[in-house]
């Protein structure tokens, strides 16, 4: 089953969170319309069944009672190639899967020439879940509501101060990592997208002591990490493994270059 023909010109998304219950539960519709170079994409998010909770229970959970967005405009071509050649590479079904342990509901509708042609449903929704939160990523980076992340390790012996940053831009689909010697530039190199997810995953899983964080770099010896916040911690005393026999931090310092 293909779903792209060369007439295929619009590709909507829709999406829903499923048996979640709020304040997490939630719907999008991402569409985009291929072009030339820039896709058009239109996105919209809305979250659900929200009417029972407070201010300060959103707030508890991390969110507001304004959460709600919708944007439309241009992102990079290279999602415009990248969502073409997931779709390519997928398995689709007509009719969406049920009791499979995965609640999220996910439907592709394309369009020809500006005609509905067919909706289908991935075979493997969550390889699209975390995809389709990638471009939506890039939307809000494209929009300002986020900014790129922005990963740095300092290294100072007392003598040289050494900085591996890793800048992380999803509205590029683009890693980078540079490495400073005493200010001064000493390598950049772009990275292969593939570790963009590998950084995250091994960050996300790293324990920071939250009430041991600094606002401003410290400028003493020691070995310093700022894992995309803007607040510091020292490496070694500061941050911890989830567990005595993981070796997340070595992962880290490998994904940055050390």
């Amino acid at each position: 089953m293909k779903p792209l023909s060369p007439e295929t010109d619009t590709v909507n998304v829709f999406y829903h969170t499923g048996i979640q219950p709020p304040p997490y539960a939630h719907q999008y519709s991402l569409t985009m319309k291929f072009k030339d170079d820039r896709p058009e994409v239109e996105f919209r998010l809305e979250y659900l069944d929200r009417e029972d909770l407070t201010e300060e229970d959103l707030y508890e959970e991390g969110f507001s009672n304004d959460d709600d967005y919708s944007w439309y405009g241009m992102l990079h071509s290279v999602w415009q190639n990248e969502f073409k050649r997931q779709i390519e590479k997928a398995n689709w079904t007509k009719e969406t899967k049920k009791n499979d342990g995965y609640g999220a509901f996910i439907e592709f509708t394309f369009f020809e020439n500006g005609e509905e042609k067919q909706a289908l449903h991935p075979a493997d929704p969550k390889d699209w879940d975390y995809f389709l939160q990638e471009i939506i990523q890039a939307i809000f980076e494209e929009s300002n509501r986020e900014m790129p992340l922005e990963i740095s390790l300092v290294d100072n012996d007392g003598v040289n101060v050494e900085r591996h940053r890793v800048h992380v831009s999803f509205a590029r689909r683009e890693v980078v990592l540079e490495v400073e010697k005493n200010t001064k530039q000493h390598s950049r190199k772009t990275l292969e997208w593939e570790s963009a997810k590998h950084l995250m995953k091994t960050l996300y899983m790293l324990e920071p002591d939250f009430e041991k964080a600094r606002v401003k770099q410290p400028d003493k010896p020691g070995m310093y990490v700022q894992m995309g916040d803007g607040l510091w911690y020292d490496w070694r005393r500061d941050v911890h493994e989830p567990s005595e026999d993981q070796d997340f931090k070595e992962k880290f310092l490998n994904l940055l270059g050390t």
